[in-house]
């Protein structure tokens, strides 16, 4: 912002670049509030499953998570986990845009009809309840999947970090005896 200040871009050429700066550290500063994200996304699988709790359920997550150099970018679990989630929130948003449809077409009817600068009236109460419903049934589709993805990628992270497939085998055999 201040070197767009002090500094306007004039051209196109400038323009741009100045913009893909923008997005570029934009998404270099969205990378820690990421890894934190994942970080506690594992924390209720950790609280659940295993039975810890508060700050050890976090520490458990973290050591699950954490970034092996001797296993490459893609076992790094924050890495991973980011891949899994990501096709759930664009499908999120894109069924969320549909549920705002019904108000944004009549908020874009209003403005085609008053113009921008005319009153623009509320919405019907029959859209609000619409577009509410929708926004409803969307979520209640979507958030599940986001606790069943983490609860994968949990045991994924764990049968391939501690060989939990094996601990459990072991424990069914014995179990039989």
């Amino acid at each position: 912002y201040f070197y767009a200040l002090f500094h306007p871009p004039l051209t196109f050429f400038q323009l741009l670049a100045f913009g893909s700066a923008a997005v570029l550290l934009l998404v270099a500063s969205l990378a820690p509030v990421l890894v934190v994200f994942m970080r506690l996304m594992i924390t209720v699988p950790a609280l659940a499953l295993e039975g810890y709790s508060g700050w050890k359920a976090i520490k458990r997550s973290a050591a699950l998570v954490r970034y092996d150099p001797g296993l490459g970018i893609l076992y790094w679990g924050e890495m991973r986990l980011s891949f899994l989630l990501l096709p759930l929130f664009i499908i999120e948003l894109l069924i969320l845009s549909l549920t705002s449809l019904p108000l944004t077409l009549h908020q874009l009817g209003e403005v085609m009809r008053h113009g921008s600068s005319g009153q623009i009236a509320a919405p019907p109460d029959s859209i609000m309840i619409l577009s509410q419903i929708l926004t409803f049934l969307a979520g209640s589709l979507i958030l599940p999947l986001y606790s069943i993805a983490t609860t994968l990628f949990y045991y994924d992270i764990r049968i391939r970090r501690e060989g939990f497939d094996l601990e459990f085998m072991a424990g069914q055999m014995e179990d039989r005896r």
